[in-house]
């Protein structure tokens, strides 16, 4: 699954709630967040499924247990067209406060289009959805909703293919009174290549953007890149192109995240320790420019450490879950702390 340490907006397949370690073993889905230090979450069914939401309770072996409040159906309304098996409603879902996000990565709405992200708004303990936020211009098989991230009033959509050459991209919308107002389309900077998966990962602080590119050939054959991007006012620019090892296949970019003046971003197909036994890359901003700081290996050969990342102060938390050495594997997580030089 996906995880997030920030415990704002976190997804994993380990949470708490009120002080009670709760897991996810298996389901249709497979994507559980939570927000609001553990006291509010979300357990997702994809495909044409329904997204249920659960307020004070714990969740063990894909069922709602004792003190979980709910769940409440976060259903659709207002929809051109329903539905179907493989429109993958719940395939991203993130929480943050009020505001819930759940994308449909293949769901076509509109003739032109494929995505569409569905927000939603909590008054007491209802949540109700308030629009449904679509990419201007789509491109068919765009995976509009690939990855979702907010800050504050800025929300992030990527698209992994949004475009006809199939680069990929990143939606930038601003809160406008109780409407997401789309504000930019962010593209890789290197135009000259078609940098497909740009937009599969997405993560915001403040005015700091950073957006992953798996399929990016500038350094080598789907070594991968992160692109950071930051706004002055309503304008953002490319501020640097972040890669790894170059490795060929290495997929760098497959997961990112930032805090302040920290992006951590994951390679899960990294070579260096093992055939597909992943890495982290940690950079550091000074000034405007960013360097890289470590560089945290996987342990084991088809580990896929990198698969997921976060960060949160201090704390990197990175999911491998490919862990037991078969890319399903339960996964594993690892904590590492910031000694003042080294993670």
């Amino acid at each position: 699954g996906e995880i997030d340490a920030t415990g704002k907006t976190t997804k994993a397949t380990q949470t708490t709630a009120g002080g009670t370690t709760s897991r996810i073993h298996s389901m249709s889905g497979a994507t559980v967040t939570t927000a609001d230090s553990g006291a509010t979450g979300f357990v997702c069914a994809g495909g044409g499924g329904n997204i249920n939401f659960n307020s004070t309770d714990k969740v063990e072996d894909g069922e709602i247990s004792s003190g979980w409040l709910g769940p409440q159906q976060l259903t659709p309304v207002d929809m051109p067209i329903p539905f179907t098996d493989s429109s993958a409603y719940g395939g991203e879902v993130i929480i943050d406060g009020d505001w819930a996000f759940v994308a449909a990565t293949r769901y076509s709405g509109d003739p032109s289009s494929e995505g569409q992200v569905f927000a939603f708004l909590r008054s007491g303990s209802t949540w109700s959805q308030t629009q449904i936020i679509s990419a201007p211009g789509n491109e068919v098989l765009n995976n509009y909703g690939s990855d979702i991230s907010k800050s504050g009033d800025t929300l992030v959509i990527g698209a992994e293919s949004s475009n006809t050459a199939g680069q990929g991209s990143a939606y930038v919308y601003t809160l406008q009174g109780s409407t997401w107002t789309y504000q930019a389309d962010l593209l890789h900077p290197n135009t000259d290549d078609t940098d497909w998966g740009m937009g599969g990962s997405v993560n915001i602080s403040g005015d700091t953007l950073v957006v992953g590119a798996i399929g990016d050939d500038t350094v080598d054959t789907l070594a991968g890149s992160a692109v950071v991007f930051t706004r002055s006012g309503s304008t953002w620019t490319s501020q640097q192109v972040l890669t790894g090892i170059g490795q060929v296949a290495e997929l760098f970019g497959s997961d990112v995240a930032i805090d302040g003046d920290t992006i951590v971003v994951g390679a899960y197909k990294d070579n260096t320790t093992g055939l597909d036994a992943g890495a982290v890359h940690i950079f550091t901003r000074s000034g405007t420019t960013w360097t890289e700081e470590q560089k945290i290996d996987g342990e084991l050969t088809g580990s896929w450490f990198g698969y997921s990342v976060s960060i949160s102060g201090d704390t990197v938390v990175v999911g491998a879950s490919g862990y037991l050495g078969s890319p399903h594997g339960d996964g594993k997580v690892w904590h590492n702390m910031d000694t003042g030089t080294k993670f």
